[in-house]
């Protein structure tokens, strides 16, 4: 039941639940539903109507703050699609850019194997030629062992050189030439002979301990890995220096070491050494320039038949370069 408004100061409403009271300020309308547990004086009422402003306040500040961020999210995310866009347009023509220059790279590479091919296809007639000549020298009679000894050096200094050219003129970078077996020891031997005049220029002998010993592999590429460390023990040794060539044959593998005694390897290089792009190296005793792509060659080529290839420091001063080859198996050389 709904009570009426009491006309005598300070005296209580019919009663009613303070929950369920509903003030519309604005049209200034109160309904107060009520019940017999509570009841509301006059003196509340305006403590009441006050609570309900402050509770629209509140509704209108947190509408507003919900408005700000969203309007703030939404202009953050079109600047970041505005960059995003930007950044995207950047990478198209970098990538458009990057495109053209590997296909310029490209044309390049295949102009310069082109070249390349062609001149090492016109240095192999000629080297050939060579080779045929010292071959029919050395068949005539009445030469001394010397000459002999010198046309054998030029001729084996000539199938390095093809072998060299034949290598540049394959399509296929791995070594695929044909493989026989060969007595190292006497591939050894050649190498001696053909490096033996460089170092007594600068008064330096090789000494060797040879076993024999036969492995299965290229000859031309044996001797451009063995003339490789001669080359260097020369270079990097000192003069009136000895350089020592050594072989040690194991139940299932030999093991060739060129020992110098020179300065040894530099430690920002030790690590580099046996790589394509480790830079140029060290001059030589005599001012003799490094490439360093000699052991980078060594390497690839001795992998190929399942070799391997190192360095030791030598007690005393100097270093050791040392490669590894299996044996060859019996069947095969049967």
């Amino acid at each position: 039941m709904i009570g009426c408004r009491q006309s005598v100061a300070g005296k209580l409403y019919p009663p009613i639940n303070k929950s369920q009271i509903w003030v519309n300020y604005p049209l200034r309308f109160t309904y107060l539903l009520y019940n017999n547990n509570n009841a509301v004086s006059r003196q509340d009422i305006p403590a009441i109507v006050s609570g309900n402003k402050k509770v629209t306040n509140l509704y209108f500040i947190g509408t507003a703050l919900a408005i700000f961020i969203s309007l703030f999210f939404i202009v953050y995310m079109l600047r970041t699609l505005r960059k995003s866009k930007a950044n995207v347009a950047k990478l198209n023509r970098l990538n458009l850019q990057l495109s053209d220059t590997v296909g310029e790279l490209r044309q390049m590479q295949q102009e310069n194997q082109a070249l390349l091919k062609v001149v090492t296809h016109d240095l192999r007639n000629p080297i050939g030629g060579i080779n045929t000549i010292i071959g029919l020298m050395m068949e005539e009679s009445g030469r001394d062992a010397d000459d002999l000894e010198t046309l054998q050096i030029i001729k084996s200094s000539g199938e390095v050189a093809l072998s060299l050219i034949e290598k540049l003129l394959e399509t296929n970078p791995e070594v695929s030439m044909t493989c026989t077996n060969v007595r190292l020891d006497l591939v050894l031997l050649e190498c001696i002979a053909l490096f033996d005049y460089k170092a007594t220029l600068k008064g330096q002998i090789i000494v060797h301990q040879l076993d024999e010993a036969t492995v299965y592999a290229n000859r031309s590429e044996l001797i451009r890995v063995v003339g490789n460390l001669l080359a260097n023990a020369i270079k990097f040794s000192p003069f009136e220096s000895k350089i020592f060539l050594s072989m040690d044959v194991f139940e299932e593998e030999i093991e060739v070491a060129v020992r110098d005694q020179g300065a040894g390897i530099p430690k920002d290089k030790r690590k580099t050494i046996f790589d394509m792009d480790s830079g140029p190296g060290e001059l030589g005793t005599d001012g003799e320039k490094s490439f360093g792509i000699g052991l980078s060659i060594s390497k690839k080529i001795l992998r190929a038949y399942n070799g391997t290839i190192g360095f030791r420091d030598v007690e005393g001063g100097g270093t050791e370069f040392y490669f590894v080859l299996p044996l060859v198996n019996e069947q095969i050389f049967d």
